[in-house]
């Protein structure tokens, strides 16, 4: 899998995407119960899950996922590493 990653990576000019997901707002929650509502589901370190309204969901993959409960310590350490290992970061 590794050989596959550095493969990949090469091809796509070593390009990192990060996403960070925000902690929903007050308002955000009370709202979880309407059809409109968006509600994030992480299916693991690097994949998302986004549904909205019953029935509609998106997946998205990322490099790197962090939750609303990464602490910014983590996300800029990821950041610097890359950048300092001269990959392209975009979040």
């Amino acid at each position: 899998r590794r050989e596959i990653e550095e493969e990949v990576r090469d091809l796509r000019g070593n390009i990192t995407v990060c996403c960070r997901v925000r902690p929903r707002l007050a308002m955000e929650a009370a709202l979880e119960t309407s059809a409109g509502s968006i509600v994030t589901h992480f299916r693991d370190e690097r994949e998302i899950l986004v549904h909205r309204g019953e029935g509609h969901h998106k997946r998205f993959e990322f490099d790197e996922v962090f939750p609303p409960s990464a602490a910014q310590a983590d996300v800029c350490k990821i950041a610097t590493d890359k950048i300092s290992s001269h990959h392209y970061l975009a979040f």
